[in-house]
């Protein structure tokens, strides 16, 4: 999967991400997980993208909800 998160604010700004992949359906958290980055900086106008790699096998046919805070 892959994630862009993008800055439009006109500050700086420090993202914690608190990740986690979820079964849409059952609201199970899927693991292993494997990010490419877990702690990123923003400046404006600036676009990351992160990466993470998860097994289909460990969402049991359901769509992932991605959790990011």
């Amino acid at each position: 999967m892959i994630i862009c998160i993008s800055q439009s604010e006109k500050s700086y700004e420090v993202i914690k991400l608190i990740k986690k992949i979820q079964r849409e359906k059952t609201k199970e958290v899927v693991n292993p997980v494997f990010w490419s980055d877990n702690f990123i900086s923003l400046f404006p106008n600036e676009t990351r993208t992160i990466t993470a790699t998860v097994s289909i096998e460990d969402l049991h046919g359901e769509n992932p909800i991605i959790i990011i805070k």
